[in-house]
């Protein structure tokens, strides 16, 4: 299908530029993005949406469609025919999914079988089963243990990454700390503070690291390596990236604060019930999910708009709606965590700006954190889409009944 290959192509794009940007915070950065791009590949005319505390689908359960999930623990125990995008606080993936997965949860447990591409971001993930295709990974810590198997391409960006498992071609890894013990099909280029490859670990490739030291990085003397071998020493100055230290970068910062907190103010005096809605915490990855599925399906959907002729006013409504939905979503996230932190319930603007000021700064702040800032980000994103679709959909209800 035309629409998924320009999708692809896409995505390859922003991995390739996240490695080529050789900084831990950067490389988060572009996985986020490549996981926003990549999420896109299959209808979803036909798709079927569960969400609640607990979701399962059962071992002997079949799932003939595209699948959409959220809850706080989602267990894929059946079989999915079709892709899976879900999000949650625990995913265990022990059945098949014939598609692509797609997931957004605090820990990830694949010991199933994924026929597709698998893309993932969180805090914790080990991976026990199989990958058919390529895996782009982003979260904490990461683990392929042993008998888990990528037969494709892996790229990940995470404080620990180990591998002890299997990956049928190339190995892109932007990591604090590093330790292979399996093996590599082709190419291994890491970007990491420490790191060990151990004895009995093959590479089939080249071996291309940077570290931050000589002696960053510990090759066993019996790994096998089928190409060139390649240590150096990471030189910030030789790897264009933000300068956190200039002038420019603080004023840009500055003037992105001031204009989220006046957008925010004006959201508070057009649509306060963004606000002051009480969120319980075991909502927080249901409107996850909804907004992972906000992300995915209006950029696909005006794709294909813009490629009718008669359906190009609309496709470019469907892009400016987009466009200012993501805008907005980590603005109201920051205000609404200000306000649950502060347990407050302001009625009035001059009671609110405080409260929105300490939540946009403290966003800002954590945005600018290297690795963990993209996640942050990302998650925001996400509920934001999530709260701002709950919210219009419970005052279009209310009015149609009236």
């Amino acid at each position: 299908m035309l629409v998924p290959s320009i999708v692809g192509a896409l995505a390859f794009l922003l991995a390739t530029a996240g490695w080529a940007a050789r900084r831990r915070g950067s490389a988060a950065v572009w996985f986020g993005l490549g996981l926003c791009v990549f999420a896109w590949s299959g209808p979803v005319a036909a798709a079927e949406f569960r969400s609640g505390d607990q979701v399962r689908v059962a071992a002997d359960e079949v799932v003939g469609s595209t699948m959409f999930v959220s809850g706080s623990v989602v267990e894929i125990d059946g079989r999915v025919d079709g892709d899976l995008f879900v999000a949650g606080e625990r995913v265990v993936i022990r059945g098949t999914v014939e598609g692509n997965v797609t997931a957004a949860s605090a820990k990830l447990e694949l010991v199933g079988a994924v026929a597709g591409t698998l893309h993932w971001a969180g805090r914790s993930l080990r991976l026990g089963g199989s990958v058919a295709d390529n895996a782009y990974l982003a979260g904490e810590s990461l683990t392929l243990i042993s008998g888990g198997e990528v037969q494709g391409d892996l790229f990940a960006a995470a404080e620990r990454w180990r591998q002890e498992g299997t990956v049928g071609r190339d190995l892109t890894v932007a990591a604090k700390k590093m330790t292979l013990v399996g093996s590599v099909g082709r190419d291994v280029k890491v970007n990491l503070s420490t790191g060990e490859i151990a004895d009995q670990s093959r590479i089939g490739g080249d071996l291309v690291a940077f570290t931050e030291a000589a002696d960053g990085l510990r090759v066993g003397e019996g790994t096998e390596i089928g190409g060139e071998r390649r240590v150096d020493v990471y030189q910030p100055s030789e790897h264009p990236g933000e300068d956190y230290t200039g002038v420019g970068y603080f004023v840009w910062q500055l003037v992105r604060v001031v204009a989220s907190f006046f957008v925010g103010l004006l959201l508070f005096v057009v649509a306060p019930r963004l606000f002051v809605r009480t969120i319980e915490p075991s909502r927080w990855f249901r409107l996850a999910g909804t907004g992972l599925v906000l992300l995915v399906v209006p950029p696909v959907a005006g794709v294909v708009l813009l490629l009718t002729v008669i359906g190009i006013p609309l496709g470019v409504i469907v892009f400016g709606a987009y466009a200012l939905a993501v805008y907005l979503a980590q603005i109201v996230v920051a205000g609404v965590v200000a306000l649950r932190v502060l347990k407050r319930a302001p009625t009035r603007t001059g009671e609110f700006a405080p409260v929105l000021a300490l939540g946009v700064v403290a966003l800002a702040i954590l945005r600018a954190i290297p690795f963990l800032g993209g996640l942050v980000g990302f998650a925001a994103l996400l509920v934001g889409l999530g709260l701002l679709y709950s919210t219009t959909a419970t005052a279009v209800r209310a009015r149609s009944t009236t």
